[in-house]
């Protein structure tokens, strides 16, 4: 089968080319989070998304930053990949009781007419595959 890949590889990160969260220190980060007002610039999407958002809570910024926690050792905001945490949590869970193949994938939060899905369609609710693709 000749497949081809639908999405070019992440660029590697080398000491002479930093990929973009890599080349930001958490100093860096801080120091373009110093002039932050509370009010969110409508350029926001210039930014590299690891710099987005106000200061931390160490530094008099708020505890919660669109429900997401603050990581001080990294100086980011927590990504919005939480929201289908328990999800993804029986998906691993699966995984570690020794499903593999069809048996897991139909745990995964994606798949198509899967654990998921179907729960999703009874509570009438849009399934993560959905929301993504909004």
């Amino acid at each position: 089968m000749q497949a081809q890949v639908k999405m070019r590889p992440k660029p590697q990160d080398t000491a002479v080319t930093k990929r973009s969260v890599s080349a930001h220190s958490v100093d860096d980060r801080k120091r373009k989070r110093a002039d932050w007002d509370g009010v969110e610039p409508k350029d926001d999407k210039e930014l590299p998304w690891d710099m987005r958002g106000p200061p931390g809570p160490q530094e008099g910024g708020p505890e919660m930053w669109r429900s997401q926690k603050y990581r001080a050792n990294t100086g980011r905001w927590a990504n919005a990949g939480g929201r289908h945490r328990e999800k993804y949590q029986l998906w691993r869970q699966k995984s570690n009781q020794g499903l593999t193949g069809n048996e897991l994938a139909w745990f995964h939060p994606m798949t198509k007419d899967g654990h998921w899905d179907l729960h999703c369609k009874k509570l009438d609710i849009m399934n993560p595959r959905e929301e993504k693709n909004i």
